[in-house]
């Protein structure tokens, strides 16, 4: 059985990764505000990335439960959950937003 500290480090290094993703996207913008798309587009290849340790955490505890090990309740691992997807959402908007910023820049040139 997985014991409550070890689901607590997986639920702090969500939240680290997705809010790092956070904040890469808003440096992104910041970066699309200044028409500098490559470097933009670094900070989108970055939070994917930061997204995907993410999930690649909440997936060790998933499988585990699906393997039949018992897993603790906690409610900062749904916090951490609820974090991850909100900024996974933001992240799909963002992709779309950054594709338009770039096509209305090129209009506007």
């Amino acid at each position: 059985m997985m014991d409550k500290d070890e689901i607590v480090q997986v639920a702090m290094a969500m939240i680290l990764h997705a809010g790092d993703a956070r904040t890469a996207l808003m440096e992104g913008y910041d970066l699309l505000e200044n028409d500098q798309f490559e470097a933009a587009d670094a900070k989108m290849v970055e939070a994917q990335d930061l997204l995907n340790q993410a999930h690649g955490y909440q997936t060790k505890i998933v499988q585990k439960e699906a393997a039949g090990e018992e897993i603790p309740y906690s409610p900062l691992f749904s916090h951490a959950q609820d974090t991850m997807m909100t900024i996974q959402a933001q992240f799909i908007l963002s992709k779309k937003l950054f594709r338009m910023f770039k096509k209305i820049a090129k209009e506007v040139e």
